[in-house]
């Protein structure tokens, strides 16, 4: 009986955003964030599914610990839930390793930032994400 065996590729982008808003939206995707969806977006190459959703987020200026909310958007109608992470340090890592979005060839992806309402807001963002399509 022949062996399936499944394999994995990897998207992996870097952006940056000089000083989020109080309450904005802003969408992350291959390099560029901004408050505008479906400005800039991940393009799946080859069918399968999402499983792993990965982004570290860096501030220069740290801000205080409010409750950052992140999510992966399906083609700007779907979200799934990553992570919440309320922390006042310069890294902030939201992970899911257990997800399971199914996608297909140019279907488009988008991580999601749901900022709070800051108490000190943090500044110069770097965003580091990574997804794991596997197939």
């Amino acid at each position: 009986m022949p062996v399936k065996c499944r394999h994995s590729y990897i998207h992996s982008y870097n952006a940056q955003l000089t000083t989020p808003v109080d309450g904005a939206i802003y969408f992350v995707g291959a390099g560029v964030v901004s408050t505008a969806a479906n400005e800039d977006r991940i393009v799946i190459i080859r069918p399968g599914v999402v499983t792993s959703a990965v982004l570290l987020l860096h501030a220069t200026t740290v801000g205080t610990n409010e409750n950052i909310v992140l999510a992966l958007r399906l083609n700007d109608t779907t979200d799934y839930a990553i992570a919440t992470v309320g922390l006042a340090q310069a890294d902030r890592l939201f992970a899911n390793y257990s997800m399971n979005v199914p996608v297909k060839r140019g279907d488009t992806l988008q991580f999601k930032m749901t900022c709070p309402t800051w108490a000190t807001n943090p500044v110069t963002l770097t965003f580091n994400q990574a997804l794991e399509v596997t197939v």
